[in-house]
């Protein structure tokens, strides 16, 4: 008579089991062998997780064991009633093992469990398809997806007819139904406690690693809806740091009023001719991942030649994580703290007193291979910059390659013969994309020789997933090697400022060549090389004191050449002296649901997620030990700060309105 709450407790702890085989794949693939992880922490992830997992069994396949808990009246439904329940059972496993299936590559490429930020990707449907189809297995991904869930279907429909024979008193029923309400409530709350089992326990660990697996990436997709909406900034917050926030910035006594930070700037001298100005932005270029870092591979070896006849600023990093947010913190000089989207696609953080649109007699260029529409790109340039001339798709002689447009090969060639055309000055950003799955290098590639002699444990121990990204970074730097080699004999080179740059960093589980508190902390995301060369203006030199952000990018060049301009942002001038106030770099994570913020000096890094607060000597032997108790001062000053910083961006992105 109790065979129906047999059936049912083991139709419930079979698909536990099956999340718990999920959870160990996941552990077995993305673990990491230099680990600060205990297996105490391992147990406690794996102990949680099923946890999780029941509540989100619950929440998922609720409808699928009506026939358990109601056996006599499901046997006496009709055909259609009950192929029903089958349809409902085949779809909602479809949908969860294609949920983990995309959780798994999420992590591979992003280090973070499936989050409600991939619905992001719905607002470019063609480049977003293409790029999926293009890396990854899709249809045989698709197909057995499909042979699995037919599999658990027919171990439904012939768990259930089993089940057909049993009959049961009303009283047994009753008690049967109850019991089984009772067990469906203690796996909904989780524990025994005055408080429900929350989300947030699964971050227990100093160990990203060890919190991603205990995570479930059903419940952390849903939770992270709820952090979609669009936010607002706090006018007391702003004037409560605004002082603050000034004395960070140097604004001028006769300046501090209605909570704008102007600072303007002369010219100190008139360059003649004027100096042209080129930008480039390239794809993902991570600091550890470049031979800036010293990286026994040597990926970058030519941006490394050029940075020892350069300015290089080997502590610079990038305000977020995302191409389109680093594209808008280093033309606008503020971070990107939106939490919905990136500020490029919100209408009412598009239109931006720019120092870029400041430069008077000069062409303005954007250059990038694919799409300006990508990312409402577009308009964040022709809103905020007069008389901007966008080259992009459509616009060159160049094939398409991907995804991604044409290759940066095609595109550096592209820009050289724009620019050896112009008669006045010019400022030009260029935007490269070829480092970016699929990872693609064109056959016509100037001669560009893969790697192959690499073993897989190199490629791990550097920084890298594959082979393959290995060899597209080395493309890539490739790519600037070419334009350079092209504009060494042109009219434009002598005079002409390059500022050289990572749009953003990229998550490494390992990098034996750098201190672990860089990818413990994940300030690999963050951490990208500067360059700037001028021939023969610049003298080579190694700026190592400085730390510096992409919000500093044009107020530097700007300085650098000559022109009068007006600064409403948080940029500074790298070349400019810093004290022991001001030599921060302010860091948001926007795709860790809830974010977190942080704020990296010469020694020290203070992160805060939710209420956890933490100081960190990130390039230290121990990089997790809190430094908080100790070093009260500088907590609280680096505190106040990254708060301030963070309130400041969030108020300036509605409030830097061009004139």
């Amino acid at each position: 008579m109790f065979i129906p709450v047999v059936s049912w407790l083991f139709f419930i702890f079979y698909h536990l089991f099956c999340l718990s085989v999920l959870r160990g794949l996941f552990f077995f693939l993305f673990r990491q062998e230099n680990h600060f992880w205990s297996d105490k922490e391992v147990w406690r992830a794996f102990y949680l997780g099923a946890k999780f997992d029941a509540q989100i069994f619950l929440l998922v396949f609720a409808l699928s064991t009506f026939p358990f808990l109601f056996n006599q009246t499901y046997h006496r439904l009709g055909l259609v009633s009950k192929r029903f329940f089958s349809l409902t059972y085949l779809l909602s496993f479809f949908i969860l093992f294609v949920f983990y299936a995309t959780d798994f590559g999420h992590y591979s490429y992003l280090q973070s469990r499936l989050n409600a930020g991939v619905i992001d990707l719905i607002e470019n449907p063609l480049i977003s398809l293409q790029m999926v189809w293009q890396t990854y297995p899709v249809l045989w991904g698709t197909f057995a997806s499909i042979l699995i869930a037919l599999f658990h279907l027919y171990f439904y429909n012939r768990f259930l007819r089993q089940t057909r024979a049993f009959q049961a008193p009303l009283k047994i029923r009753l008690i049967q139904g109850v019991s089984l309400f009772l067990i469906y409530g203690v796996l909904s709350y989780g524990k025994i406690s005055y408080f429900p089992l929350r989300w947030s326990e699964a971050y227990f660990s100093k160990d990203s690693f060890i919190n991603n697996l205990a995570a479930n990436p059903v419940m952390t997709f849903l939770v992270s809806l709820n952090y979609r909406q669009a936010e607002d900034y706090n006018i007391k917050e702003v004037e409560r740091y605004y002082p603050l926030i000034s004395d960070f910035l140097q604004v001028p006594e006769d300046e501090r009023v209605g909570l704008n930070f102007i600072r303007t700037h002369s010219a100190s001298q008139v360059l003649d001719p004027a100096p042209n100005i080129v930008i480039i932005l390239m794809e993902s270029m991570a600091h550890d991942k470049s031979s800036l870092s010293d990286n026994p591979l040597d990926p970058t070896p030519f941006i490394a030649k050029l940075a020892e006849q350069s300015a290089y600023f080997p502590t610079f990093y990038t305000p977020t994580e995302s191409t389109a947010r680093g594209i808008f913190s280093t033309l606008t000089g503020i971070a990107d703290v939106t939490l919905l989207k990136s500020s490029s696609r919100n209408p009412n953080s598009i239109n931006h007193q720019t120092i870029f649109d400041q430069f008077q007699g000069y062409e303005r260029f954007y250059f990038l291979g694919g799409s300006a529409s990508w990312g409402n790109i577009r308009a964040l340039f022709t809103n905020n910059i007069e008389n901007i001339q966008i080259y992009e798709e459509g616009s060159y002689q160049s094939n398409r390659v991907d995804v991604w447009g044409i290759s940066d090969l095609d595109l550096f060639k592209e820009a050289h013969n724009i620019f050896e055309k112009q008669q006045r000055p010019f400022i030009a950003l260029v935007q490269t994309a070829g480092f970016h799955r699929p990872y693609t290098i064109p056959k016509e590639n100037d001669g560009f020789v893969m790697r192959e002699d690499i073993t897989a444990e190199q490629i791990q121990n550097y920084g890298f997933s594959s082979l393959q990204e290995y060899n597209s970074i080395r493309f890539q730097d490739y790519t600037l090697q070419r334009f350079f080699e092209l504009n060494q004999d042109s009219d434009y080179y002598p005079n002409t400022i390059f500022a050289i740059l990572g749009d953003h960093g990229l998550s490494s589980t390992k990098s034996l060549h750098v201190p672990s508190g860089f990818y413990r902390h994940r300030l690999v995301n963050h951490h990208v090389p500067l360059v700037i060369h001028w021939k023969e203006q610049i003298k080579p030199q190694v700026l190592s004191e400085v730390v510096g952000s992409q919000v500093d990018v044009m107020p530097t060049v700007a300085k650098l050449a000559g022109i009068p301009f007006v600064n409403t942002t948080l940029g500074r001038d790298l070349f400019s002296p810093r004290t022991e106030e001001n030599n921060f770099a302010f860091i948001f994570t926007w795709n860790v649901k809830p974010y977190q913020i942080g704020l990296v000096g010469p020694d020290f890094y203070f992160h805060q997620h939710l209420e956890d607060q933490g100081l960190f000597q990130y390039a230290s032997d121990d990089p997790l030990a809190d430094h908080k108790e100790q070093e009260k001062e500088i907590f609280e000053k680096m505190r106040d700060l990254t708060h301030g910083l963070f309130e400041t961006s969030r108020y300036l992105l509605f409030n830097n309105r061009k004139e």
